[in-house]
Order: C-alpha cells, then sequence, then structure tokens
C-alpha cells in the first residue's frame, strides 16, 4: 500500500507471480551457464563448500573454473542447495554426482577442490570410484582431489596459536 501511496502508477503483483518471474529468470539464466559450459573446450575444474546457518541448516555450494573460447577463465556457481544432515561421505558424493548429472557435466570433470574434513575425503574417494566406473576421468582419477590451501593454512595457524 505504501507504493500506491507514493506512485499511483504502481502494478503491485502477487507473490505467485514473482515466484513465476524469478523461476523463469533462473531457468533461462541457467541455460545461459549450460551453453557456456558446452562450448568450453577443457574438462572442469570444481571447487565445493559446506555452510551452516545461524539456525544450525546445511548449505552445499558447488561451484565450477573453466577456460572458454577466448582463454578467459570463468567460475560459474553451479548450486547453492540446502544440504539436509547426514552429512556422511555417501550423502555428499551422492549429492555431488547428482548436480554433475543435472548439468551434464559428468564426463568432463577434472578435479575437485574441498577442505581437508575426514567426510569430504570419503566422498571424494567415493565419487572417483564411481566416476571411474564409467572411465570418466583423467588419469583414472589420480589428480582428481585437490585440497584447500586456505584451508590448510588456517590448520596451522590455529594449531599454531594454541
Amino acid at each position: 500500500m505504501l507504493f500506491i501511496y507514493l506512485n499511483k502508477d504502481v502494478q503491485l503483483v502477487t507473490r505467485n507471480t514473482a515466484k513465476a518471474d524469478i523461476i523463469n529468470m533462473y531457468k533461462k539464466e541457467k541455460e545461459i551457464v549450460k551453453s557456456l559450459l558446452d562450448d568450453a573446450p577443457v574438462r572442469i575444474y570444481f571447487t565445493l563448500d559446506l555452510r551452516t546457518s545461524l539456525t544450525t541448516d546445511g548449505y552445499m555450494c558447488l561451484t565450477c573454473h573453466f577456460i572458454d573460447n577466448n582463454w578467459t577463465l570463468q567460475k560459474r556457481v553451479l548450486s547453492y542447495t540446502f544440504m539436509p544432515p547426514p552429512h556422511s561421505g555417501l550423502a555428499l558424493s551422492t549429492k555431488i554426482h547428482n548436480l554433475l548429472c543435472e548439468w551434464g557435466l559428468e564426463g568432463r570433470v577434472f578435479s575437485i577442490t574441498l577442505d581437508n574434513a575426514y567426510t569430504n575425503d570419503l566422498s571424494v574417494d567415493t565419487l572417483r570410484d564411481e566416476l571411474n566406473l564409467k572411465d570418466l576421468l583423467v588419469c583414472k582419477g589420480d589428480h582428481f582431489h585437490m585440497r584447500c590451501c586456505a584451508h590448510i593454512l588456517n590448520l596451522i595457524v590455529q594449531e599454531g596459536m594454541k
């Protein structure tokens, strides 16, 4: 009502209309990113991060990094999604694999960078085994798991401060 008071020409929309518009906008942007990824001549690097909200809800962010046809480094967030407990290695691996399949990138993976958590090690091992069954990794996945340098440095500093 405040908007109508300030400007009588304002057209208010319902929350359902706003929701539908946002979903359509997301679908269009997703197709643009898919097209960009399809045109990329190289394999794709991924980073994965898990976050916990103030209400202790878990969220997972999957980002891809690749070089486009113009030799420009690109990075795109493919998914920022709710990650219900448990955050086991199998649950993470399944979620990552489903996202790779959803985006059509299962056969384009080069490596993935994660924190040094034990569950991340399990999830990477499970995902590597699953992708190797279909012979989709370079060098059988020998260079598939990259450890996060920032996380390693943080662990060193934390230990040194003790």
